[in-house]
């Protein structure tokens, strides 16, 4: 790679150099050939598959934005913000990558990168905003989340007025979309069928803030995630179960530093 000329005013991708570096560019990302399944697995990266197939749209190409923005050859646009918002930060790609590198956190901090810039999509950002005013993204009455619990013939106790050891995070979707519901409200039959004493935050509940991570708004993440951080405190909980695959992504390793402070595990 050529001189580096301005990766100091990249702060966010600056943290993972290393990933860029290490980067080859053999293009495993985008198909890697498995003789051995059956059928014969060739595919990596679905959103190269679903577009033009230029390389921006799968992992070689990105490592290369970023190169050229560290080298000054390109600058944050929104036009950039379209191409990188494709990717389903699914990480296919790392799996299929001989090197140990987590891609998508990369392309995650290339997504703050460009929310720092004001390139992000609009769409996101109003997300984003209506998560931080009113504690979930779906621009809902946040005392909305405590409805599925009438679904249930026993009492579930508030972890805002109790202390509990098992607090189960419901999660924004579940609580909100009523088509989902069913998820919160069988998750708790089966604890409760279980013996566990769990407890909820129910109307107090925060959202994770998984969708600014996965969207670069780190400040509208920072600020749901200091809530949660003082909410979990108060509940003196020190085991969170929950049932949404992408809350537990973010508590388990967006909030990591938080958890291992607190002694809770997820």
């Amino acid at each position: 790679m050529s001189e580096i000329n301005s990766k100091e005013k990249y702060k966010h991708l600056a943290k993972l150099e290393d990933i860029v570096i290490t980067c080859i560019s053999c293009g495993d990302c985008r198909e890697a050939i498995d003789y051995t399944a059956e059928p014969k697995k060739d595919g990596v990266c679905v959103v190269w598959e679903q577009t033009p197939g230029f390389e921006p749209f799968f992992s070689r190409g990105k490592m290369q934005i970023i190169r050229s923005l560290w080298q000054d050859k390109l600058e944050l646009s929104k036009d950039m913000a379209e191409v990188i918002y494709q990717c389903t930060t699914c990480n296919a790609c790392a799996e299929a990558c001989s090197y140990d590198m987590d891609n998508s956190a990369l392309y995650e901090a290339l997504r703050a990168e460009l929310v720092d810039a004001n390139c992000a999509l609009d769409g996101h950002m109003q997300m984003n905003r209506a998560m931080v005013e009113l504690l979930n993204p779906y621009n809902r009455d946040n005392a909305l989340k405590g409805e599925w619990l009438k679904e249930l013939n026993f009492e579930v106790t508030d972890a805002t007025k109790e202390k509990c050891e098992i607090l189960y995070y419901v999660g924004c979707t579940a609580a909100l979309t009523e088509e989902i519901q069913t998820v919160a409200i069988n998750t708790a039959k089966v604890l409760k069928k279980l013996g566990v004493d769990f407890s909820v935050l129910g109307e107090n509940e925060v959202c994770c803030g998984s969708v600014a991570m996965r969207t670069g708004d780190r400040n509208a993440f920072n600020s749901v995630a200091t809530k949660n951080y003082e909410l979990f405190k108060k509940s003196g909980a020190k085991t969170i179960i929950t049932s949404c695959a992408g809350c537990y992504r973010t508590l388990k390793v967006d909030y990591a530093k938080y958890m291992d402070e607190l002694g809770i595990k997820v």
